[in-house]
């Protein structure tokens, strides 16, 4: 046992030496710099990626924006293993840290500043819709639709994954959120019938399983300018004064 823990003291010592001291005075080859360099700069990109691309880049992606944010992460590998002149295995590791530290912080700055435009119009306005005006019928009950999907240009997809920027034309105009399925039915009938030719509404299904409310829309994948305008004449016209812009995207 003795000379098993001198030789694993041995091991612990030779490992320590290499980590903060370099390979027994030989300069590391490119591999290895390569190497250590990415571990580096795996740590801020897994965070990142566990606490906001998950949900705000790779939820309901489309094959380019994956393949545009694995480009961002193989070029922010590439920018932590620019150290040529470093040997020490610790420093490679910890300037490896650093470049995409920093370049994240970057990315996920242009993205909040695009994405955030005006917090206000996207927040949640649960509305108690009752059902006494339905006249069941005489309308055809709507479908529930997939309000998450939207056909996104080339361009989006490849800003959306390289820094995050979500499409403009995302904002739905939103007339009710309803905890009863049948409330959001007896509303969509109650618009039409008042409205046949002016609002179209719809029915959101929930986004996600934590979320509850089936939405009432009646403008879906417009920009906000276009998306207010909406919400304008919605409520000229009389409908719901909970009236808001939603983003599907910007609240899963």
């Amino acid at each position: 046992m003795t000379d098993m823990a001198r030789a694993v003291a041995g091991v612990a010592k030779e490992c320590n030496y290499r980590l903060f001291h370099g390979t027994m005075g030989a300069d590391m080859d490119l591999r290895k710099k390569l190497f250590i360099g990415s571990l580096g700069a795996l740590s801020p990109i897994l965070i990142n990626l566990l606490v906001i691309d998950l949900d705000l880049v790779l939820a309901n992606a489309k094959l380019l924006t994956v393949v545009s944010y694995v480009i961002r992460v193989v070029a922010l590998c590439a920018a932590a293993c620019l150290n040529g002149d470093e040997d020490k295995p610790i420093k490679v590791f910890q300037l490896g840290l650093a470049a995409p530290a920093l370049l994240t912080g970057i990315i996920n700055g242009v993205s909040l500043s695009n994405n955030v435009v005006n917090q206000r119009t996207a927040f949640e306005m649960p509305a108690i819709v009752s059902s006494a005006f339905a006249q069941p019928g005489t309308i055809n009950p709507p479908k529930v639709e997939d309000c998450l999907k939207h056909d996104s240009t080339a361009g989006q997809q490849v800003l959306k994954g390289l820094l995050g920027i979500l499409p403009e034309d995302r904002w739905n105009v939103s007339t009710s959120s309803n905890l009863q399925l049948q409330s959001a039915v007896d509303e969509v009938q109650d618009i039409k019938r008042r409205f046949p030719t002016k609002f179209h509404p719809k029915i959101c299904a929930p986004i996600s399983s934590d979320d509850k409310y089936y939405r009432v829309i009646i403008g879906q994948n417009l920009t906000r300018e276009a998306a207010s305008k909406l919400r304008d004449e919605a409520l000229a016209a009389g409908l719901s004064k909970s009236t808001w812009l939603w983003s599907p995207v910007s609240s899963k």
